[in-house]
């Protein structure tokens, strides 16, 4: 919605290995999904890596896509906002699985949620 008022480009980036960096400490995904609801933010997210907030030494391998281009629209619509979240999506899905491979990680599976 933002991106759409302000005529943003919006561009699809996908790190290759970021999982491997680092865990969380297991917290009922219940309250996971309050906190994202109530504050917009995982709140219970307690990452771990060598040391807490300290990343495990992994290759990571950022794919970065052609921008999309948005139009200015002041108030858009659910509609429109839909359009575009599915347009964005469209092209991460591509750009994942034609990197995949190169990065080094031909097992992967893109698995995104959406509100």
């Amino acid at each position: 919605r933002l991106a759409l008022r302000s005529g943003a480009r919006l561009v699809p980036m996908y790190a290759f290995g970021e999982t491997q960096t680092f865990d969380k400490v297991p917290t009922p995904e219940s309250w996971q999904r309050w906190a994202v609801r109530k504050f917009r933010a995982n709140l219970f997210c307690y990452p771990y890596g060598v040391f807490p907030l300290f990343p495990r030494p992994a290759r990571l391998t950022l794919a970065v896509g052609a921008p999309l281009e948005l139009p200015r629209i002041e108030k858009p619509s659910e509609l429109e906002v839909a359009f575009y979240h599915f347009q964005y999506f469209k092209a991460l899905r591509q750009l994942f699985h034609r990197h995949k491979d190169n990065a080094g990680r031909p097992h992967d599976r893109l698995a995104a949620t959406q509100n």
